[in-house]
């Protein structure tokens, strides 16, 4: 998959569409003989009725979960056939590398992702919470969904201060608690609860077992996200 072109992603838009009818009429106008332009229509046709009947039977409903190799930690890209888009943590960054940076944005550059819904952050390691500044900067997500947990660290201090300078809705979740607004997938919260809800006393207390625990599911698909929840 990494050779060049052994795959392409195409994505049929407006503009490509004009192109295409605009190439079209240049060949015809340029074929002058009239076998050619028979041909020409003949290809036309089938153009025709292939862009028409995918407006008109549309692929079924999915959704895609990418699993980014972002190294130490976690990082997924969610995505829904309806153009839902949820980020699960973003993984680590160094003095050297962000992750963000590195894997996760490049990744919805190349499959044509402008706009991210929802960032989930399972819990504020490092590995975890690194790549999401260099998200929430590139792409300013509707909103963020985490646990209330304090990392107290610099790099929570700066995600936090983050999130209040573009104003970004900051979502604090916990067991029994369901992600919304996304058009058919469903994100039910499964932990933490009870003694392992964040508290003023022990913040930063066993941050992985005060991990958002998630339940994802899509028709009959189920996946669980668990963080790093022992």
């Amino acid at each position: 998959g990494n050779a060049p072109l052994a795959y392409v992603d195409s994505h049929f838009t407006l503009t490509a569409s004009l192109l295409f009818y605009l190439g079209v009429g240049v060949v015809i106008n340029l074929w002058r003989k009239r076998f050619r332009k028979w041909v020409v229509i003949g290809v036309l046709l089938v153009s025709d009725g292939w862009l028409f009947g995918s407006m008109l039977f549309p692929p079924a409903p999915h959704i895609r979960v990418t699993v980014l190799d972002v190294g130490q930690g976690d990082g997924m890209v969610i995505q829904s056939s309806e153009g839902d888009v949820v980020i699960l943590d973003a993984g680590p960054r160094t003095a050297t590398e962000d992750a963000g940076t590195r894997f996760v944005l490049p990744f919805l550059h190349q499959t044509g992702i402008r706009h991210v819904g929802t960032v989930i952050i399972s819990h504020p390691h490092s590995d975890h919470l690194g790549g999401i500044p260099a998200i929430l900067r590139a792409c300013t997500p509707d909103r963020v969904v985490d646990a209330g947990s304090d990392g107290q660290s610099s790099l929570d201090n700066e995600f936090r201060k983050l999130v209040d300078s573009i104003h970004l809705p900051h979502v604090i979740l916990h067991a029994g608690c369901m992600i919304d607004s996304i058009a058919g997938l469903r994100l039910y919260v499964l932990h933490p609860s009870g003694s392992f809800l964040p508290v003023p006393a022990a913040r930063r207390a066993n941050l992985n077992n005060k991990s958002l625990v998630v339940k994802l599911c899509y028709g009959r698909t189920s996946i669980l996200l668990s963080g790093d929840a022992g």
